[in-house]
Parts: structure tokens; sequence; C-alpha cells
């Protein structure tokens, strides 16, 4: 009987934990100008931990698009060889993307699908969930700007007050430039 309730309890937990971490289905951004989003230098104000920048480090994202590829490149700020990565990002739908970069001692590819969450000529957030091992939500809020300001600096918050999920908020390591 005993062993009987102790599964139970173990089917139950695992349960519980399933619906715990499961990622949200997160909407893609209105009226997405790939163009813009994908030419240029973004900037990290806020972040969360990550295996792109191990959430030590804020880095620019410098993408360029040529035809239906997009590569991009990531440094530390100030630029450094030790954060620097290079990748493609690949359109799965509608603002939804498959980045594939290569990261790590020994090197080892990582695939991250990424949903552009908020978009606008000086504003962007990137939001991606894995479920492999563990439940990883990744959260990039970028600005074309390196330091953001007056009303830039107030959209910024605003949309982290607002958007990032309390789940994100309580397990993730934060950074923000402000």
């Amino acid at each position: 009987m005993l062993l009987l309730y102790r599964s139970y309890f173990l089917i139950l937990a695992y349960y519980l934990a399933t619906i715990e971490c499961k990622c949200p289905e997160i909407t893609p951004a209105k009226n997405i100008d790939l163009d813009k989003f994908a030419s240029g230098t973004w900037y990290d104000v806020a972040i969360s931990h990550n295996n792109l920048t191990n959430g030590e480090i804020f880095a620019s994202l410098t993408y360029t698009k040529k035809g239906n590829k997009i590569t991009f490149e990531t440094a530390g700020i100030p630029k450094d060889d030790i954060n620097y990565v290079e990748g493609s990002a690949k359109v799965l739908s509608y603002g939804k993307f498959l980045y594939t970069y290569i990261v790590g001692e020994p090197k080892e590819q990582v695939d991250n699908v990424v949903t552009i969450a908020a978009l606008d000529d000086d504003f962007l957030s990137l939001y991606g969930c894995k479920n492999d091992d563990e439940h990883q939500e990744i959260v990039w809020v970028a600005t074309r700007v390196e330091k953001p300001e007056g009303a830039l600096k107030a959209k910024v918050q605003n949309y982290l007050d607002t958007y990032i999920s309390p789940y994100t908020k309580q397990h993730a390591a934060w950074m923000t430039k402000f």
C-alpha cells in the first residue's frame, strides 16, 4: 500500500512539474519588418541567463540579411574575443526563427527557437524557451542604443514590468542596465 501511495505521489509530482514548466506560446509582434530587424546592431539592455552570454555580460548583436539568409555575430561590451559568437537565424514561420550557433569548450552547437515578441524602430524583445533536460526561458531585450534614456528607457521598463513572465522573473538570473 505504501508503494502505491509513493507511486501516486511521484506521478502527481511529475505531472505538476510538467505543467508548471510548459513553455508558453508567444504570439509574434505585429508588422515585423524583417529588413529593419535583421540589419544593424542591437544592444542588450536586459537579459536572462542564457548560454550565449552566460548572463554575465551585456552583448551587442549585429545582424546581416542577404536574401533569405540572416547571420548574426555577438560580442561582449566592450568587444572581446572570448565572448564573440557567430551564428545564423533561419525563418521558421512569421516572427519565429531557429538560431544556430557554436559556444563553449568543448565547442557545442546550440539551436534555439526564438520569437520576436516585440519590435519597433528602436526596441526589440526576443523570447525563447526550452524544455530539454531542464526548463529554461531565455529573454533578450535590446535597443539600438547602448544606454537607453528618457522615453526609450521608460518603454523598456514598462515592457519588463508588463510582459516578462513571473516564472522567468523568479527563476532566471536577470541583469538590466538600469
